[in-house]
């Protein structure tokens, strides 16, 4: 199953990966998305919200998944793929 994240939860995401838990700063809706799927927790003692494992998996699997759209769109752009499927992330047909 691949969870849909808006571009602002997906860029939170990476910014909870490459900067220290407490100079994360997002907003609480952001926050209630990453939660919400179990991609962050937040600790109890001080609210500051961190990945969970499950968000490095996330991570990860979106970043394979773009360096294949990423061939798929190159290969489209030179005539030698040909599907009916639409890339999620900019709607074009690969």
């Amino acid at each position: 199953m691949y969870i849909e994240l808006s571009p602002e939860a997906v860029q939170t995401l990476k910014s909870l990966d490459r900067i220290p838990d407490s100079q994360a700063q997002m907003s609480r809706s952001i926050a209630e998305e990453l939660l919400s799927f179990g991609l962050a927790y937040e600790a109890r003692a001080c609210g500051v919200i961190n990945m969970t494992a499950a968000g490095r998996v996330w991570l990860s699997q979106r970043a394979a998944w773009l360096a294949v759209a990423g061939s798929a769109h190159r290969a489209k752009d030179i005539g030698r793929h040909r599907t009916d499927v639409r890339c999620w992330m900019c709607e074009h047909l690969i």
